[in-house]
Formats: C-alpha cells, structure tokens, sequence
C-alpha cells in the first residue's frame, strides 16, 4: 500500500508522518482492499489545523474524509475516527447485500 503524507504551511515532522502512516496501516483490519492513501496536513492561518485524507479502495473508488482541530494531533485522531465509521458504515452494507445463506433457503 502507498501512503503519501504532505504537510502544507507547516514541515510535518518525521514522527507525525510515521504515526500517521501506522495508523493507515492498521486500517487494515477494516478493510484489506486498501490500495493507497493521500494524507495533507495543513495549518490554516487562522490558527485551526486540517486533516484530510483519500483512501484508494479497491472496489469501491475513493473514500474521502476531512477535520479540523486546535492541534495537528487532534485533527489527526478526530480523521481517522471518521475513516473507521466510514470503513465500517461501508463493510455492513456490503454484507447487508449478501445473499442468504443456503442453510436459511432450505429451511423456509
């Protein structure tokens, strides 16, 4: 999987770029078709900081998620908290979709 983490207005130092890319590697456990991801990490001028990441999905495109807070570290927690509802949210409807198992068609 490629991660890409850019750092705009500010220099992202070396242990916010590796957590970030640990945290994307243990999405994982949500989702193994994960082919990418594009992190941007920027410090507005009027002192908030974004967080903003596109997951390439396999199968599904891109999922697209954004936050903001006081500090990086903040926003960082708060966008990865959305990438795992957004994960998820998307693991129950494709199992949602499934077709029965043929133990239930037998029985009816």
């Amino acid at each position: 999987m490629q991660v890409k983490v850019t750092g705009r207005h500010f220099d992202a130092s070396t242990e916010l770029q590796s957590n970030v890319e640990a945290q994307i590697a243990a999405l994982a456990k949500f989702n193994d078709r994960i082919t990418g991801a594009h992190v941007i990490l920027d410090k507005q001028p009027n002192e908030l900081r974004s967080a903003h990441a596109e997951l390439s999905v396999a199968g599904h495109g891109v999922v697209s998620v954004s936050a903001e807070a006081e500090t990086m570290h903040k926003a960082v927690d708060e966008m990865f908290l959305k990438i795992e509802r957004v994960l998820k949210k998307e693991n129950e409807k494709a199992k949602d979709h499934r077709a029965p198992s043929m133990d239930k068609v037998v029985e009816a």
